[in-house]
């Protein structure tokens, strides 16, 4: 069994949970000051990819490869290390002449001091963003997207990857079953067009906070909706934060959307769509939505570790 690397971090943050819907006013100030930084950080010093080909690692890929045994996988990708908790990505893949970039991957918690396993979050296009800054939080947490299809109209999601002391292991930020924070949409229903624009803002403190625009366009059926929403981590409880915003803070926090560059986000998109025209994203006629929009995934596909409610974007 892999001896744990360091002295295990005093803090204890309380296990997810619905945290009501509200918007700080000093988060608002920070998001809409145009203060942003492009936020990216370096991984704490507590944590490390393991090198499968190391004499000094394999301990701990066998104790990770005994702890998923029974488990449904086609290849062990990455394992990080943090503390007495690694962070294990599998690839289940379909056939033996299937295309390695359609494989499927798993994520999982799995303890090093003993063999508890947690899938987390499947789904395909697994891609490792920059680590982060959330709500004040001691150490940066690794960003991460994913689609949920391939071959098809997929959703794109975001989430962050974090130890967490009081469980001692690896959790998702805003997740909702199979569903992160929502960055790409698949279509709801026939006739109805999804756009998104999408950001990750900075403040000056170094803390990020992700920001979404929905805008569904319904033709000549009825006026277009928008849902913007905020996801964030409170600073005091460690509670993650998933706001709908109202109109008097939607409209702004569509041009911060909008006028983001790469320099300033380390994670965007939409900034170059006919959403973000000159005038389009204060248009009059675009209601802002607070309510849920259809579900467009399909069922969850973890094993239900998810501790965060959010309205589906």
């Amino acid at each position: 069994m892999p001896s744990v690397r360091a002295q295990l971090c005093r803090t204890r943050l309380p296990r997810l949970a619905f945290l009501p819907g509200f918007v700080p006013a000093l988060l608002l100030i920070l998001l809409l000051s145009g203060s942003l930084a492009a936020g990216a950080q370096t991984a704490p010093q507590s944590f490390h990819w393991i090198d499968f080909r190391a004499t000094a690692d394999a301990p701990t890929v066998r104790w990770v490869s005994d702890s998923l045994a029974g488990q449904s996988y086609s290849a062990l990708r990455e394992i990080g290390v943090q503390w007495d908790a690694a962070l294990v990505v599998t690839t289940q893949r379909a056939t033996p002449q299937s295309s390695p970039a359609s494989d499927r991957f798993t994520l999982w918690s799995v303890s090093l001091s003993h063999r508890q396993v947690i899938a987390l979050v499947s789904g395909y296009q697994l891609a490792y963003r920059s680590w982060l800054t959330f709500g004040s939080q001691i150490l940066p947490e690794l960003g991460l997207t994913w689609q949920n299809c391939l071959q098809c109209d997929a959703s794109l999601f975001f989430t962050a990857a974090y130890y967490s002391p009081t469980d001692h292991a690896w959790r998702l930020r805003w997740m909702r079953g199979s569903d992160g924070a929502a960055l790409r949409t698949a279509s709801p229903a026939a006739g109805v067009q999804a756009s998104e624009v999408y950001g990750l803002m900075t403040d000056i403190r170094g803390n990020s906070t992700l920001a979404t625009w929905l805008h569904l366009d319904f033709g000549s059926a009825k006026p277009a909706q928008d849902y913007v929403y905020t996801y964030a981590v409170d600073p005091a409880s460690g509670l993650d934060i998933t706001q709908a915003l109202g109109e008097e803070h939607a409209t702004p926090m569509r041009t911060q959307l909008c006028q983001l560059t790469p320099a300033q986000s380390t994670l965007l998109g939409g900034q170059q769509s006919a959403l973000c025209l000159p005038d389009t994203a204060t248009r009059p006629h675009a209601r802002t939505h607070h309510g849920r929009v259809p579900v467009t995934t399909p069922p969850a596909n973890n094993q239900g570790q998810s501790h965060v409610w959010r309205p589906h974007p």
